[in-house]
């Protein structure tokens, strides 16, 4: 309507850095020309002698990246994803797409960081998660900018956060991939308090209390903020911590640091540090605890 009236030129479809620009759900062939670009690099090697870590070398530092910026800037389907990693699977074993080998260690245990025993592969379905947790981070942590207001009057109404149905957008689709990451790596640290639910979300440490094996009260904190917890000083109120937590946990509580209880409550990344951004932390702790009976490098 508002081009025919101005008389703007339009598409329909098209892309931009190589991102499909579309309304409707993506497909295998929005994605083709990834696919191509992959085998394309795979055959240009097919005909050179490398060794198995020249051939992880080149996967790593190329195959790999290849798709990494359309995985964090839009909704890339499986079939997708695993069209590519078979792909790469062939080249890791065979050095190249028209010879058959055995593939002598899982593609699971091949796709660990080196640390745990693997060859630091990335599985696209995993890295996607992490990728797109910083949209999720961002949604949860900016309620007054336009695009997540705009999302929210659209969603608020789930009986979760991060939740998706039929026929759901693949933006908010493409968020939500990420929710379940950025919320078991996040918290909220407290400012006034108001918009932070005592039990269901997380201010103490990753998981919010409905998920603690805890005798708490649930029944009676279950609507409460943490606002409530705090005294006419703005301090914590430790009688109400000791009633509510029990001892220990009221000493734990009490010993959080706080925002200016004018500020409003800042959501806040556990994984990261000075020297890794969150996507390389978070990729870090995926792995850390799951190490191979034996190492076959």
């Amino acid at each position: 309507m508002i081009a025919n009236k101005w008389g703007f030129r339009t598409q329909a479809e098209g892309k931009y850095l190589g991102i499909p620009l579309i309304s409707r759900r993506p497909v295998k062939a929005d994605f083709q020309h990834i696919i191509d670009s992959v085998r394309d690099r795979i055959s240009s090697w097919g005909t050179r002698y490398l060794s198995l870590a020249g051939r992880v070398t080149l996967i790593n530092s190329m195959l790999t990246s290849i798709p990494i910026f359309s995985l964090s800037h839009t909704f890339m389907p499986g079939n997708v994803m695993a069209e590519i990693e078979k792909l790469i699977r062939r080249f890791l074993w065979s050095g190249n797409l028209t010879s058959n080998a055995a593939h002598f260690v899982a593609w699971e245990q091949v796709t660990k960081p080196k640390s745990a025993g693997g060859l630091g592969i990335h599985r696209l379905e995993e890295w996607r998660s992490i990728l797109v947790a910083k949209y999720a981070f961002s949604f949860l942590s900016n309620a007054d900018t336009l695009w997540v207001k705009c999302f929210q009057a659209k969603y608020e109404n789930r009986e979760t956060i991060f939740s998706t149905k039929r026929g759901d957008s693949w933006a908010w689709k493409l968020i939500c991939q990420g929710g379940t990451t950025a919320l078991h790596n996040s918290m909220w640290k407290i400012g006034s308090g108001s918009s932070t639910k005592v039990m269901v979300d997380a201010w103490v440490d990753s998981n919010p209390f409905l998920r603690w094996p805890t005798f708490i009260n649930t029944t009676e904190l279950l609507p409460l903020t943490v606002h409530h917890l705090l005294g006419a000083n703005d301090e914590w109120n430790q009688a109400e911590l000791h009633k509510f937590f029990g001892s220990e946990l009221a000493l734990r509580i009490g010993r959080l640091p706080r925002l200016n209880n004018e500020e409003r409550n800042s959501l806040v990344w556990l994984k990261s540090d000075s020297t890794k951004s969150p996507t390389a932390a978070l990729y870090r702790d995926l792995f850390r605890g799951r190490e191979l009976p034996h190492n076959w490098v």
